[in-house]
């Protein structure tokens, strides 16, 4: 009885055993009686991406490019403003050591031009005998030997005076007044301000 019991639930499951004992489910023999492969893989094929999935990924890569170039431009100006600062403040530094060493017998000084308008702002190295403010070296007194422009992107800071001077005394090679020069950026990432005191210091 518990035999009879076994093949029942065996029959049940589609399980039978062909001619050489080999066990088979039921499904599988009539697919070998029928021609068919006694064994069939169906593969669901991958679901593609939605046309929601896609808005969604290229959302989030439009705004990572947005981040990364904001990130490199602000870090590109930033670059800029540190080595534009630095040239300024080495000029700064030997004009001042040229008028103390009186050399070529003249005094040294800087005139600075903003101009209205930017990214057309620059700076001129002078020498002679120094007289009063102008708009370039030679209503000061002086003859330009050397002129420097901004970096692009960079400017003047707008309410900065049109022209102002950091002019060194001969000999001493100190400064007649305290001038303080403030380079901005153009696209208002940052600025950078540079002093230079009475007394021969120059900070940035």
């Amino acid at each position: 009885q518990h035999g009879r019991a076994k093949q029942e639930l065996k029959r049940r499951a589609g399980v039978v055993k062909n001619g050489a004992g080999v066990i088979q489910h039921h499904f599988l023999r009539k697919n070998v009686s029928r021609g068919l492969p006694s064994t069939t893989f169906v593969r669901k094929s991958g679901a593609g991406f939605t046309l929601i999935e896609l808005i969604i990924v290229i959302g989030i890569m439009a705004i990572l490019a947005t981040v990364g170039i904001a990130n490199y431009l602000g870090q590109r100006n930033k670059n800029r403003l540190e080595l534009t600062s630095s040239v300024l403040v080495r000029e700064l530094n030997l004009t001042m050591e040229r008028s103390r060493a009186q050399e070529n017998g003249y005094q040294w000084w800087i005139h600075f031009n903003n101009p209205v308008g930017s990214v057309n702002d620059f700076y001129v190295t002078c020498f002679g005998a120094y007289t009063v403010s102008g708009a370039n070296c030679g209503a000061e007194g002086g003859t330009e030997s050397k002129r420097t422009n901004l970096s692009t992107g960079l400017e003047f800071a707008p309410g900065s005076p049109a022209t102002q001077d950091a002019v060194f005394s001969k000999a001493t090679g100190l400064p007649t007044g305290t001038t303080t020069i403030i380079i901005n950026s153009v696209g208002g990432t940052g600025s950078k301000t540079v002093t230079v005191n009475a007394n021969g210091r120059i900070d940035f």
